[in-house]
C-alpha cells in the first residue's frame, strides 16, 4: 500500500509512505545516503549487524535487489578492501 501524508511532523510534511510489503515486491529498490551522521546506520544495515528486534527501517525490507548509493562520508563507518580515496 502506498500510503499519502499532508501534514508528517517530519520534513517534507507532504509525501508518501511505502510500506513494508510495497517494497519486498518492487523489481529494485534503491537508497540515497548522505552525510557523516548516517555512517553507523548505514554499517549496521549493509554490514548486516542490526539485532532482529532492533532493525532501522531500511534493514527491515526484505528485498534483496537493493542498491545503495552512498557518499564518502556515509560510507565511512563500512570495513571495505578498496576504499576509495577522498579527494
Amino acid at each position: 500500500k502506498m500510503k499519502p501524508h499532508a501534514d508528517s511532523p517530519k520534513p517534507p510534511p507532504k509525501r508518501i509512505t511505502f510500506t513494508y510489503p510495497v517494497l519486498d515486491n518492487a523489481r529494485s529498490l534503491a537508497f540515497v545516503v548522505t552525510g557523516k551522521s548516517k555512517a553507523d546506520a548505514v554499517k549496521r544495515i549493509v554490514q548486516g549487524l542490526d539485532s532482529a528486534e532492533d532493525k532501522l527501517p531500511a534493514g527491515r525490507v526484505l528485498n534483496y535487489k537493493n542498491l545503495w548509493y552512498v557518499d564518502n562520508e556515509a560510507a565511512s563507518a563500512l570495513e571495505l578492501m578498496d576504499k576509495p580515496e577522498a579527494k
